[in-house]
């Protein structure tokens, strides 16, 4: 339920710890430099229902099994959820038996919430209502953690979020130069485990110019935040090796994606693109290591993509890189994969294995053609998400593969 500040399309989002990025894109009008962030709420954050007391009374429940949970508001100066609410407590199950003299009045109480303002109560609209179900019935200040049900009405359509729902969206530092269509990626500092690094990757700008630089932005581990003060960097002295492209990929290769490179590097993949009009297919990738303190070494330039993709899906998992549609710039449900070398596997010239790759292979074929697709791995599979398909159209179907 919690809609971004403002539409964009051709954006990029990234997540690191508890916290979902979205950064850049296109308003409707023009590139956008902007980057906002929501935390993916806790279940941890969320109040614990510890004592309920029934009482006989005029006003109160009727026979049949009910459910409450309750959630708090946060105070507008809380770090991670300004003014938002968290998700709702574990419900907690009152069984009324039939045959008593008056309905059942019902006192919950509950632990208090750090910074809460305001607590919501939600409670089953009638009898027998599945958990799950439950709609607000009384917000409580968050001076107090009780609340006496007297059997009034819920309030229809007012319900507690649910496991993987957002917090309120925060403004971040803007990039340097809007960015539409442009790669998004994370990586883990070499040197300090407690820092994180979003980086930009190529892209369009206004008046439909292409990039070739990267900018990127350091996050602190623990809060979610940039450092105080900490803005993003571009860096126009260190552009790609290949020529300014968009609608790409930017494709992370560390440990995790393969054993085939050194632990502790992590590669940032530039993948294949198109130009300005999205005319004609740009086919390089380049590749540069990620240096402590957030600068990237030297962009190389890879095996490229021997196909005309862009606007695609991709994975980096197995030893391989993926990309899943966008053939010839447009919908297709083709893929085409490729080893990365290192670790034993040498490929053939140079550039150093790593990060040079080797055999871009047809792979499989998928069940819907795609163009600007959204695309994730996770839990052992590969996910296809929504996209252009064939005739133009905007397609909601989604699909996945085991990896």
């Amino acid at each position: 339920p919690r809609v971004l500040p403002a539409a964009r399309t051709l954006a990029r989002a990234e997540i690191i710890g508890r916290y979902l990025y979205v950064v850049g894109g296109n308003d409707g009008a023009n590139p956008v430099a902007s980057a906002i962030r929501a935390e993916i709420l806790d279940p941890l954050d969320a109040p614990t229902i510890s004592d309920v007391a029934l009482e006989l009374a005029p006003g109160g429940l009727d026979a049949g099994v009910w459910y409450y949970t309750v959630s708090a508001v946060m105070d507008g100066s809380d770090a991670d959820n300004p003014g938002g609410e968290t998700l709702p407590s574990d419900p907690q199950a009152i069984v009324v038996p039939a045959g008593l003299a008056e309905p059942l009045e019902v006192t919950l109480q509950w632990t208090p919430v750090a910074g809460a303002t305001q607590y919501r109560v939600f409670r089953s609209a009638q009898p027998g209502a599945p958990v799950g179900s439950e709609e607000l019935v009384g917000e409580i200040d968050g001076a107090t953690n009780l609340f006496v049900d007297s059997g009034g009405d819920t309030t229809e359509d007012q319900t507690a979020l649910v496991i993987g729902d957002l917090g309120v969206w925060q403004t971040m530092p803007a990039m340097d130069t809007p960015r539409e269509g442009f790669g998004l990626a994370k990586a883990q500092d070499p040197a300090d485990a407690d820092t994180w690094y979003l980086y930009a990757v190529a892209g369009r700008t206004t008046s439909n110019g292409l990039l070739a630089t990267y900018e990127y932005l350091p996050i602190d581990g623990t809060t979610g935040l940039p450092p105080s003060g900490a803005e993003w960097t571009e860096v126009a002295a260190n552009p790609l090796a290949g020529p300014a492209r968009w609608q790409l990929g930017a494709v992370v290769v560390d440990r995790l994606a393969t054993t085939r490179v050194t632990p502790g590097d992590t590669w940032i993949y530039a993948g294949s693109g198109t130009n300005a009009g999205a005319t004609m297919a740009i086919t390089e990738f380049d590749a540069a290591l990620v240096q402590a303190g957030g600068t990237l070494g030297t962009w190389i330039e890879v095996d490229p993509l021997m196909s005309n993709f862009a606007g695609y899906g991709y994975a980096a998992v197995a030893n391989q890189i993926w990309v899943f549609g966008g053939g010839n710039v447009g919908p297709d449900d083709r893929c085409r994969a490729t080893q990365i070398c290192g670790g034993g596997v040498t490929c053939a010239g140079p550039p150093d294995d790593p990060p040079d790759l080797q055999n871009w292979d047809a792979g499989f074929q998928f069940s819907v053609p795609r163009y600007l697709l959204g695309s994730s791995a996770g839990s052992g599979r590969i996910f296809l998400v929504g996209g252009v398909t064939t005739g133009s159209v905007v397609t909601n179907t989604v699909e996945s593969t085991v990896w």
